[in-house]
């Protein structure tokens, strides 16, 4: 079986699922949740861009050596999701600064319908990521440059921020998932593994 990566998609999916889901249930006429949503659209905002960043510079940069160009329609997306998650932000300040109850019921729910349209568009570009970019990469890379994007990943790691990132992911993740990043960890970075290694199982 071929190696394969973007298994942390799991994790970014359940991220974006549960922010529609806060959405849906606001009171966009309580200027508290407003904020509680405005911080829960920060951190989201924070994810999605470190997220697009290691997909452009460590996952991009290989196939750019390769010739290919597929990766360049992902990046389009990256940059528009930019855009859009600037328009949402500015959205629930417009929405904390209006007076008229009505008004902000009315784009609450206008805030909902973007962001449930934004999350309907980023499920087919994870899709398009996970089979037409990983069937690229798989065509054009043997396993060990594959292997290398996360190993060189968590070469700058350490074992304590190793174990909290699979805190992180393992609760969204099956039997083989979980394997597979526990196995890259202790192939690259032995002796940070041996620090962690019964913390992980």
């Amino acid at each position: 079986m071929r190696y394969r990566l973007y298994q942390e998609h799991k994790y970014v999916s359940f991220v974006l699922s549960e922010f529609e889901r806060l959405t849906a249930k606001t009171d966009f006429t309580d200027n508290l949740q407003i904020k509680h949503l405005q911080q829960q659209l920060s951190d989201l905002i924070d994810l999605m861009s470190g997220h697009a960043e290691h997909e452009n510079q460590a996952i991009h940069a290989l196939l750019k050596q390769k010739h290919s160009t597929l990766y360049e329609s992902i990046e389009a997306d990256h940059r528009e999701h930019e855009k859009q998650f600037e328009q949402l932000t500015t959205a629930l300040v417009d929405v904390m600064d209006n007076q008229f109850n009505d008004e902000k019921i009315l784009q609450g729910h206008q805030f909902y319908l973007n962001y449930r349209l934004f999350l309907s568009e980023n499920l087919q570009h994870l899709h398009q990521e996970e089979t037409i970019i990983m069937a690229e990469l798989q065509r054009l890379c043997t396993d060990v440059e594959l292997r290398s994007i996360d190993a060189s990943v968590y070469a700058q790691m350490t074992s304590e921020q190793m174990l909290e990132m699979t805190q992180v992911l393992f609760p969204h993740m099956n039997p083989v998932d979980k394997q597979h990043f526990i196995d890259d960890i202790r192939e690259s970075q032995p002796e940070k593994f041996a620090v962690i290694a019964e913390r992980l199982i």
